[in-house]
């Protein structure tokens, strides 16, 4: 039996206290997308935890790149990753320019998806159903999207 979940999970916040800084789920592990280039697929729990350790364990200073949109210049770096079982969390600092603010007033706005630049498995498992199921995967940068493959990977306002 599948132990993979269909619910969105729960919604993100600005950070209060840090002007710029919001945080979110980049991706959420166990989560069916339905829409997506290979048809149905999640990630399992760990699938990104090499990969966020090779980001958090940089002696060198880079950062992870921020985009608004795939394809689009950075607009922020994220300083912070984290591993968890729900997925990976995230944190992001935008910007002090003005395609920063643009993007900071569209998230206000509720234009909140994100999604992920990463390199996928060669060979993903699939379940009976014909889920695709990555096991692994490398993380290379996050992205705005308004329409992301999980409703779960957003970021949203903190109340005031």
């Amino acid at each position: 039996m599948s132990r993979i979940k269909t619910e969105p999970l729960t919604t993100l916040r600005e950070v209060a206290d840090e002007p710029r800084t919001f945080e979110g789920v980049a991706v959420p592990y166990g989560m069916v997308a339905t829409d997506t280039e290979l048809g149905a697929e999640a990630f399992a729990p760990g699938a990104f935890r090499d990969s966020v350790a090779h980001w958090m364990g940089r002696q060198d200073g880079a950062r992870m790149a921020f985009r608004p949109a795939h394809g689009e210049k950075p607009i922020g770096t994220v300083p912070t990753l984290s591993d968890t079982p729900d997925g990976v969390r995230f944190r992001v600092s935008i910007f002090d320019t003005l395609a920063g603010d643009e993007y900071i007033a569209q998230v206000r706005s509720g234009l909140n998806g994100v999604s992920v630049e990463a390199g996928l498995d060669k060979n993903p498992r699939r379940t009976r159903d014909g889920t695709v199921i990555h096991r692994t995967a490398r993380l290379y940068a996050i992205a705005g999207s308004v329409n992301p493959a999980y409703d779960g990977a957003r970021i949203a306002l903190r109340d005031m």
